[in-house]
C-alpha cells in the first residue's frame, strides 16, 4: 500500500512537470507570435526552485530576476512603467495583482500547478 502511494505521488509529479512545460512553452509561443519583442524582463519566485527553469523558457534572451513572496515592489515598479512587456512563473497573487491594475497590454495566466502560474503582460 505504500508503495503504491508512492507510485502514485511519482506519477503525479511526472504528469504536472509535462503540464507544466507545456504551458510555458505554449505561453512562450504565444507571446513570440502576439508582440514584436520578447518580454524585456521575466520574473520567477525564488522559493520554488522550478520556477526558475520555466522562467528561463519565457526569458528568451531578456533578464531574469528572482522575487520573494510579496509582490508588492514588482507590481508598484510595472504600475510605474508606460508599455510594461514582462512575463513570469510566480505564485497566483502576482498576476492577479496585475489584473487589479488593469494595465495597458494583454495580461495571460496559466496555471501550471497547485503553487505557481506561467504569466506574461505585453
Amino acid at each position: 500500500m505504500l508503495n503504491e502511494a508512492v507510485s502514485r505521488r511519482w506519477l503525479v509529479r511526472g504528469v504536472l512537470g509535462v503540464a507544466g512545460s507545456l504551458v510555458v512553452a505554449r505561453l512562450a509561443a504565444a507571446g513570440a507570435r502576439g508582440c514584436a519583442a520578447a518580454p524585456r524582463r521575466t520574473f520567477f519566485d525564488a522559493r520554488f526552485p522550478r520556477a526558475a527553469a520555466l522562467a528561463s523558457r519565457l526569458a528568451h534572451d531578456g533578464v531574469l530576476e528572482p522575487i520573494g513572496g510579496d509582490p508588492t515592489e514588482l507590481v508598484l515598479w510595472v504600475a510605474s512603467l508606460h508599455e510594461p512587456r514582462i512575463a513570469g512563473v510566480t505564485t497566483g497573487s502576482v498576476p492577479f495583482a496585475l489584473r487589479q491594475l488593469r494595465l495597458p497590454g494583454r495580461l495571460t495566466v496559466e496555471r501550471i500547478d497547485r503553487d505557481l502560474f506561467a504569466w506574461s503582460l505585453a
